[in-house]
C-alpha cells in the first residue's frame, strides 16, 4: 500500500532517470566552463583583473552594509568600485 506523498517504484524510477539526466547536463556544462571562461576573458571589451588587498577590505566593509545580499555581490561591487576610482586617479 502507498502512503500518501510516497512514490511506487515506476515514479522512483523515473525520478532517478530525471535526475541523472539533470546531473549528466551539469557535469557537460562544467566541463566547457574553462573555455567558455577563456572565450569571454578573450573579449576586447573584458578586463580580468586580479583580486587584490584594496578589494578585499571594501568588500569586507560593504559586507558591514546592505548593499548587497551576497559575499560574492559585494567581491564585484568592490572590484569594480576600485577599478573605477584607480581610471579617475
Amino acid at each position: 500500500m502507498q502512503g500518501i506523498g510516497e512514490l511506487n517504484d515506476r515514479q522512483a524510477a523515473d525520478a532517478h532517470q530525471l535526475a541523472e539526466k539533470y546531473e549528466q547536463g551539469i557535469r557537460k556544462e562544467l566541463k566547457g566552463c574553462s573555455s567558455t571562461l577563456k572565450r569571454i576573458a578573450s573579449l576586447p571589451c573584458v578586463r580580468v583583473f586580479a583580486f587584490d588587498d584594496e578589494m578585499l577590505e571594501l568588500a569586507n566593509q560593504l559586507a558591514f552594509t546592505d548593499t548587497a545580499q551576497k559575499p560574492f555581490d559585494h567581491a564585484i561591487l568592490a572590484g569594480v568600485l576600485v577599478a573605477a576610482s584607480r581610471l579617475w586617479d
